[in-house]
């Protein structure tokens, strides 16, 4: 029986917030995947310094597999992870995998808002935007449409979805 609730989503921060409130409401643990990678990885410079590449590479892996593995939690995850490698096979195996599917005016708008990327980080994320919504609905069991970026009313439509899939 999967017991996790996994959030993939183009914007992190949407995403984040969104599996917050679904982890509060569900009485969940929340798993942000990123922050548990850094929290196991202290240095991955130095890591990768040390024991080269291939090596930070797999200790990433055992951790992602490790998080997949958790019971009763909200796991937030970038589509970056999510897709690489057997990933995604991993979060299905034990969750429910949900796809915040942004449309393009919600992303930009939030992106024009964002001060914490750069302009190449913006105009990278805009390229690949299409063919990521494409694969990110594919891999999910769920996609919910978000046209709004308003962290609010993804969560709404993130939780009505949700409760419809799990009747």
């Amino acid at each position: 029986m999967k017991t996790n609730i996994v959030l993939v989503g183009l914007y992190d921060k949407m995403t984040k917030s969104v599996a917050k409130r679904l982890a509060d409401d569900f009485d969940m643990y929340l798993a942000d995947l990123v922050e548990i990678v850094k929290y196991n990885l202290m240095n991955e410079e130095e890591i990768e310094k040390i024991c080269g590449v291939q090596y930070l590479n797999k200790q990433k892996a055992k951790v992602v597999g490790d998080v997949a593995s958790y019971e009763n939690s909200v796991i937030h995850l970038p589509y970056s992870i999510f897709s690489e490698g057997e990933n995604s096979d991993k979060f299905k195996k034990n969750g429910t995998t949900i796809f915040l599917k942004l449309s393009l005016s919600a992303f930009k708008k939030l992106l024009d808002k964002d001060k914490t990327m750069s302009s190449d980080e913006k105009k990278l994320a805009l390229i690949v935007f299409e063919d990521r919504t494409v694969l990110g609905k594919k891999m999910c069991d769920l996609t919910v449409e978000v046209d709004s970026p308003d962290y609010l009313t993804a969560y709404k439509r993130t939780r009505k979805a949700l409760d419809n899939f799990l009747l």
